[in-house]
């Protein structure tokens, strides 16, 4: 389904392929007897049951007009999904809702009601959660949960002191909360005592890695430092940065995380160190390119496109999104309208270790 609205899914089993059951979901909507079967490869905001949980129904009991408010309701579903993904810190999903965008200058409230609902399934990568990846756009989410639980695996491979790994969400905004499991009530950082591991789950933040790092080098390059893990068999550096999405107005509507890559196998390793061939260059769209005259289309040691211009070289993203959007870097007024496509620098690197399954099983990001 691409948008569901006002509406009910009712007994379905649903086997993925490449996106959860519903891209987007508006006003109230419930899943009842929904199972989802299959394996998915996620990057960030992705779920195996809605994508974007989309908060923009105003509230009939708000005289005042300005709070929108959006509920979904998940009764008997169940995910036997396999949900795998890279191990950076941007790399944030969960099993039952991707993100929530809200409406610029309102009070925007998601109301989240589970019943029965368990995770047989499986979710590793940077950041993992079984509720919500990301309420971005929201002021308040009320989740209510019961018998509700993991009987499967959870595991975020990103460890730092920025992230408090949990069951409700993925990156955080931890004083947005109300959860009632249960009938027991935790607000703020208190959803972090949340439990709800059954027999059989996992529910695991690492590994804790003290030799595996990466840092930036002189001559615009990273030094990877390889992990101890045996099963170590290939690695994936990567440097991102949060682009934004357009639509036919060059309006803002939301961001995606864009990334450059160099994957190479643990045996390019010498000594247990590797020096990449991704550089640190900016990064830049398609229409940065069309608007500066002179720039030479080339390409890096690792095979990604790259155009030079008064001697400096930068890295292009792909452009495409969904039908009627674009991703740009670029930079906008104070309503949201792009006003010059641009160069920006990544925001954070990071490298991910793969077993000999391409699973990912160790990770490690920084800032830059």
């Amino acid at each position: 389904f691409y948008i569901v609205k006002d509406s009910t899914i009712l007994n379905l089993d649903v086997e993925l392929l490449d996106s959860g059951v519903a891209v987007r979901t508006m006003g109230t909507c419930t899943f009842e007897n929904v199972d989802v079967y299959g394996s998915l490869e996620i990057s960030n905001n992705d779920a195996a049951y809605v994508i974007y949980a989309v908060v923009n129904v105003l509230d009939p009991n708000d005289q005042n007009k300005n709070t929108m408010v959006s509920s979904l309701t998940f009764n008997g579903c169940d995910s036997y999904v396999s949900m795998y993904g890279d191990a950076y810190s941007l790399n944030y999903n969960s099993i039952y809702i991707g993100c929530a965008p809200g409406v610029n200058g309102y009070t925007n409230i998601l109301n989240i009601n589970m019943n029965n609902c368990y995770n047989y399934g499986s979710i590793v990568c940077g950041r993992a959660s079984m509720v919500i990846a990301n309420p971005y756009g929201v002021s308040k989410v009320n989740t209510n949960l019961t018998n509700c639980g993991n009987k499967g695996k959870i595991q975020a491979l990103y460890v730092g002191k920025d992230y408090s790994f949990n069951y409700i969400n993925s990156v955080g905004g931890m004083d947005k909360y109300t959860v009632i499991n249960n009938g027991k009530t935790y607000t703020n950082n208190e959803i972090t005592n949340i439990d709800i591991t059954g027999a059989g789950g996992s529910f695991f933040n690492g590994p804790i890695d003290t030799k595996l790092s990466i840092s930036k080098t002189e001559d615009n390059a990273f030094k990877v430092t390889g992990t101890d893990n045996e099963q170590a068999v290939t690695y994936k550096i990567a440097i991102l940065l949060y682009a934004n999405h357009v639509n036919e107005s060059d309006k803002n509507v939301g961001t995606q995380i864009v990334s450059i890559t160099e994957t190479v196998s643990a045996e390019e390793f010498a000594n247990g160190e590797y020096l990449t061939k991704l550089k640190n260059y900016k990064l830049v769209d398609a229409d940065w390119i069309n608007t500066h005259e002179g720039a030479v289309l080339d390409s890096d040691d690792c095979g990604n496109a790259t155009y030079t211009l008064n001697g400096e070289t930068y890295y292009i993203i792909n452009s495409e999104a969904e039908s009627n959007l674009d991703v740009v870097i670029a930079n906008f007024d104070s309503a949201g309208v792009l006003t010059e496509h641009t160069a920006k620098a990544s925001t954070i690197v990071g490298v991910t270790v793969y077993n000999a399954e391409g699973i990912a099983i160790d990770g490690y990001s920084i800032k830059i």
